[in-house]
């Protein structure tokens, strides 16, 4: 019989063992522990209960050869640190986004690894390689089982769609504010050239569209210049308005 899985036991004086959800197995004097790499480790369940200490644990991948319920040959495939690690590694994911403001961007990806494998005996670390490119290791506590994985890691499309700045012929807009959208600036009497708007967006990859007054003598709405941003995102919009009010004739007193 051949039986392939983890120790969910080992009972106290070293004499039986499970495997998975097998019925226990009897070691005797016969038995033989191998290491992965098939070399012996032990024979007999005194010197393997003492190899237990170091090599035969609870936890530990084993394949196992059996006849009539005792154990001919174990033979470890992996320790539990090793087995653990490499559950951990099959949860970290390719790719991670992080939020747009993001300054650390290691550490944010840190903690979504950590979040993703939710086993506090494993130690995470992320290092960035080049470009998109992060290193993930994992490495079990107080030991040098470990395991690596390289990973991508960007950042999501910003949903910012304000302005940093406001001008009309080059002139900031007074008092202006990202939050507030519409103004009216008052021009002097006589002013026949329409000004020309212009903007910065706060967030550099947002982009604006600007449709200039048509006059300064016609409707509202010929007098009002309009700025759309749209964020990255393709999403979020804010629209910004500069009507301009030219200033009447002053009337003579009589």
């Amino acid at each position: 019989m051949l039986d392939l899985g983890r120790f969910p036991y080992i009972n106290t004086d070293g004499t039986a063992f499970a495997v998975d959800n097998s019925d226990p197995y009897t070691i005797d004097e016969k038995t033989v522990l191998r290491d992965k790499n098939n070399k012996v480790v032990a024979i007999g369940k005194d010197d393997i209960f003492n190899a237990s200490k170091g090599n035969f644990r609870e936890g530990d991948q084993v394949e196992v050869k059996a006849t009539n319920g005792v154990a001919t040959e174990i033979k470890r495939l992996a320790t539990k640190e090793e087995v653990e690690v490499a559950k951990a590694l099959g949860k970290v994911k390719d790719a991670y986004v992080v939020p747009h403001n993001t300054a650390d961007m290691a550490a944010a990806a840190k903690g979504l690894v950590e979040a993703d494998i939710a086993n506090n005996s494993i130690t995470v670390s992320v290092t960035h390689l080049s470009g998109d490119t992060y290193k993930v290791t994992l490495k079990y506590n107080n030991t040098t089982v470990e395991a690596t994985k390289n990973i991508t890691v960007t950042k999501d499309a910003s949903n910012i769609a304000t302005l940093s700045e406001l001008k009309y012929d080059n002139t900031p807009v007074a008092d202006f504010n990202e939050n507030t959208t519409e103004y009216t600036v008052p021009l002097p009497y006589g002013t026949d050239t329409v000004p020309t708007v212009t903007a910065t967006a706060t967030d550099q990859d947002a982009t604006i569209k600007i449709t200039q007054a048509k006059s300064l003598t016609g409707t509202i709405v010929d007098r009002t210049a309009e700025v759309i941003v749209t964020a990255a995102n393709g999403k979020t919009t804010k629209a910004y308005t500069i009507t301009f009010e030219v200033a009447q004739a002053t009337q003579p007193q009589p």
